[in-house]
């Protein structure tokens, strides 16, 4: 997902994202490694019981017009143009989703 204010994960123990500003998250059952590796989906080794999570700030890599050359870009507005970037996140333990989404609305940050 990208742009989520807010992100859990569900399991046995429930982890909530808070991001300061939208983040794009990501939750695979196998690293990039393996995944990157793989030619077919049969192929991807699992990761067995756990998840590799990704929180990032910004994602490139959408918009572009031509998906089928090997010099193919996004178009300006979706390129990370920037030469620094930063983002900030709290990791809250939440009960449910909709405990998630109450955290969501209540953390405070300190002083940068």
């Amino acid at each position: 997902r990208t742009s989520s204010v807010w992100s859990a994960a569900a399991s046995a123990s429930r982890v909530a994202f808070i991001g300061r500003g939208p983040l794009g998250v990501s939750v695979h059952d196998a690293t990039r490694e393996a995944l990157a590796a793989a030619l077919h989906t049969d192929e991807v080794r699992r990761l067995d019981g756990a998840f590799e999570v990704r929180v990032d700030g910004a994602q490139a890599g959408v918009g572009g017009t031509n998906s089928w050359d090997l010099r193919a870009r996004p178009t300006d507005e979706y390129r990370l143009l920037e030469k620094r970037y930063a983002y900030g996140f709290v990791l809250c333990p939440a009960a449910s989703l909709r405990e998630a989404g109450a955290l969501s609305r209540g953390v405070e940050y300190g002083a940068e």
